[in-house]
């Protein structure tokens, strides 16, 4: 029997909680847990106690915060995805859970361009015959009409879906009372279909398999991955974490290794990482992105969906950079900086900036001021571009930056007020490329909780 921790005590926790297989619960957390609380003979707990116990889920209980919970549990909780569930494992009433999937097959669908699809059944085939499977010239003719196969809950219809031609799989695992399923097996018994996306919903994974290619050996990419404290940032092939400011980890890249502006950090913050990257890494192809703050492949808004290699890949064949989504703000940029300092940094921080821009690219005065005086822009220092647009960048940042972040003298300013260099860097993208011809492609992103 799995051991499941569950997350909140609050409305959906008490409609359900009759419901519950109580046997199973080993423990409720819940912020405002008291000390020694128990509810029904089980101890409740803080979130900061889970290391404590010993337990194979945290099941949340929350429909509207599912994710934000899902994000903040996994990154300053350091919870493996993997472990983390939805509510619905533990509650017999899921009538509408097949509906819920359904459509959100139909978003993925959508986004990837799948026109339509073979549906092969909720769990069976809906009337179609199975036998046709094994008839492959005939079912070969027929999945020629169609852009993906869905199935549900048949993994082993997969193979034969793939010697019958198959482009793309849509693959649908439900949750259920024992749950048991293991994401990391999953992928690499589909992997060998082809390259694999995973997507956990409050219902169910849904599976995308592109049965076309295999994975992509990444050989030419890097995203650093900024981060000043103890927090479960991604780290894999592509994802690349950076310590910065005084914090270290152990198998971590730092900001104090090789050539280095790290006794900056307080005033320019992440741009410490970046003069790092630029001047101590050579990949082709190079991104910035934050401890909390990730890229997404495409509108799909799921952990299961950030910014893979391919997808980067992919995109840098057609355009010279990808961004955030550009925002616009209510006033302008200026004013945004402004009414978040204290007025002493903002004026002398804007005095410096423009002083140190003047000296070393004039040029780029005019662009400055019409980009800080409008109300759109690039924000959080995410990119991901190619490395030559990345040299041409930060040769031209950097040669006022540093100057400007040496001159100003933050010992009379508050903590955050401190980082005012560093709120003018944010926007220096926007100004670059403003007078730049280059390709943007925009992306949305993942800003998971503090």
């Amino acid at each position: 029997m799995k051991k499941i921790v569950i997350y909140s005590k609050g409305k959906l926790f008490e409609q359900y909680n009759n419901q519950i297989k109580w046997e199973c619960i080993v423990a409720i957390v819940d912020k405002k847990a008291g000390a020694d609380e128990e509810y029904k003979g089980i101890p409740v707990i803080l979130p900061s106690q889970l290391a404590q116990i010993d337990y194979d889920f945290v099941a949340i209980f929350s429909m509207a915060y599912f994710v934000q919970i899902k994000m903040q549990l996994t990154g300053e909780y350091q919870i493996p995805f993997e472990k983390i569930i939805s509510w619905r494992v533990l509650v017999p009433d899921r009538q509408h859970d097949n509906v819920h999937l359904a459509l959100q097959c139909i978003q993925i669908a959508q986004e990837k361009g799948f026109n339509c699809f073979y549906d092969c059944g909720m769990g069976e085939m809906n009337g179609h015959d199975q036998t046709m499977l094994y008839k492959q010239d005939e079912f070969r003719k027929r999945l020629e009409q169609y852009d993906a196969v869905l199935v549900w809950d048949r993994f082993r219809l997969i193979r034969e879906l793939c010697l019958c031609g198959a482009k793309y799989i849509i693959a649908v695992t439900q949750f259920d009372y024992n749950w048991g399923y293991s994401i990391p097996e999953t992928r690499r018994v589909l992997e060998q279909y082809g390259e694999t996306a995973s997507y956990v919903t409050q219902e169910g994974i849904i599976w995308v398999v592109d049965a076309q290619r295999k994975k992509l050996q990444n050989k030419s990419a890097a995203i650093y991955v900024v981060t000043h404290k103890n927090y479960n940032v991604l780290n894999d092939d592509l994802y690349k974490p950076v310590c910065v400011g005084g914090y270290r980890k152990p198998g971590f890249l730092s900001e104090g290794q090789g050539t280095n502006i790290a006794y900056l950090n307080e005033k320019i913050n992440e741009m410490t990482a970046l003069y790092w990257i630029w001047k101590n890494t050579n990949t082709e192809f190079v991104g910035l992105n934050h401890y909390r703050r990730y890229f997404y492949n495409d509108k799909i808004i799921n952990d299961g969906n950030y910014l893979n290699y391919e997808r980067l890949v992919e995109l840098l064949k057609e355009y010279d950079i990808i961004f955030p989504n550009c925002i616009t703000v209510e006033s302008t940029l200026l004013t945004q900086i402004k009414d978040s300092i204290s007025e002493d940094a903002y004026r002398e921080g804007l005095q410096i900036i423009k002083k140190c821009l003047r000296k070393n690219q004039p040029e780029y005065i005019e662009s400055f001021d019409m980009i800080m005086n409008g109300n759109k822009g690039y924000m959080c220092n995410l990119f991901v571009t190619k490395r030559n647009i990345l040299n041409a960048y930060c040769e031209w940042l950097f040669s006022f930056l540093i100057e400007a972040a040496e001159a100003i003298d933050i010992s009379g300013f508050d903590s955050y007020s401190k980082r005012v260099i560093g709120f003018f860097a944010e926007r220096m993208w926007t100004v670059w490329v403003s007078r730049q011809d280059i390709k943007i492609k925009e992306l949305p992103f993942v800003s998971w909780p503090q």
